[in-house]
């Protein structure tokens, strides 16, 4: 760790030494996730494509089940961060709820309250200890 003074002199093999310190490693686990080490702490990211999923009106659909992360048991204090990118012709909500201690299954929900509709698209997850 450097601390800087007023008069701090740094060489420049000293702030590369540092800043491969903090550098991020990313791995792909066998379940498929990939695996953020964070050096203090660990994320873990999934994407999935979703086609033609409809959903009727003020309802939720389950859009996939997936296996967590391989490294973990999901029953420990972790967040889930859930969103998409695609198609979907009204206000679609993506939730992630953890049934087991090692699934994560994904809804998508449709707030309007007009009629069915169909999603196409990517979820995205996240997962960090809390």
């Amino acid at each position: 760790m450097i601390i800087f003074t007023p008069n701090t002199v740094i060489k420049s093999t000293e702030v590369n030494s540092n800043f491969a310190e903090l550098l991020t490693t990313k791995t792909v686990d066998a379940n498929g996730w990939t695996v953020y080490d964070m050096k203090t702490h660990y994320r873990y990211s999934y994407s999935l494509t979703v086609t033609a999923l409809s959903v009727t009106n003020g309802q939720r659909n389950l859009a996939a089940t997936v296996t967590g992360p391989a490294s973990i048991s999901l029953s420990g204090s972790y967040r889930i961060y859930a969103s998409w990118v695609g198609v979907f012709s009204g206000h679609a909500l993506v939730g992630a709820e953890v049934p087991a201690s090692n699934t994560v299954n994904i809804y998508i929900g449709n707030q309007w309250s007009g009629g069915a509709l169909s999603f196409t698209g990517k979820v995205n997850l996240l997962v960090e200890a809390i």
